[in-house]
């Protein structure tokens, strides 16, 4: 496999990103076609902190995605058990907002550390490709 068979897996998958829109397939598959093309520049340049890092973003972004699921089931699941309890009404909308508040926060938190080695990976990508990956233009993602 050459670089540019991994150029144009990582375009395609770029693309299918973009039209995950449509369907969430499209975007599992792009991530996957992306992971691929990292991995292929990371065995090509022998540096594998390229596919390590943007291997650490994807879990971790899938964690985030898992905990915003999640969420309204557990955050049902205590108010239930708020109202099985016979506990006052204020408790459960309490529960309700703070359950909300906490995953939301422990998505935000999780999505911000995942799109930090998105971006370590896509600066030593850009370095060792000399593609024009640069801080400046990696800054905004």
């Amino acid at each position: 496999m050459t670089l540019e068979t991994a150029r144009i897996l990582g375009g395609i998958g770029a693309i299918l990103g973009i039209l995950s829109i449509l369907h969430s397939a499209l975007g599992i598959v792009g991530i996957v076609l992306i992971l691929i093309a990292l991995k292929m520049i990371s065995d090509e340049y022998g540096m594998p902190q390229i596919f390590k890092y943007a291997l650490y973003s994807t879990i971790i972004i899938i964690i985030a995605i898992a905990i915003i699921l999640a969420m309204p089931y557990s955050v049902m699941g205590l108010v239930l058990h708020s109202f099985a309890m016979g506990t006052s009404s204020e408790i459960p909308t309490m529960t309700f907002i703070g359950g909300i508040i906490a995953a939301v926060v422990a998505a935000w938190i999780l999505t911000v550390v995942g799109m930090y080695f998105l971006r370590k990976s896509l600066i030593l990508t850009g370095q060792v490709t000399g593609q024009g990956l640069s801080k400046p233009q990696v800054f905004f993602i």
